[in-house]
């Protein structure tokens, strides 16, 4: 638990809903994510979709 507590590093960091929307809408995922990632994210958007 201490180790990461000290963790520093952006990608231990989990970003707030204004980080994630900017991001989502100005960024390239197909660039940034890898193809497992950017599956998994569209699946859970898709079940959102299908809920809703």
């Amino acid at each position: 638990m201490q180790y990461l507590g000290r963790q520093t590093a952006f990608a231990n960091q989990w970003p707030n809903d204004q980080t994630l929307l900017d991001t989502f809408v100005s960024e390239p995922l197909y660039c940034s994510l890898t193809a497992g990632r950017l599956n998994l994210i569209l699946q859970g958007i898709e079940g959102d979709l299908r809920t809703a």
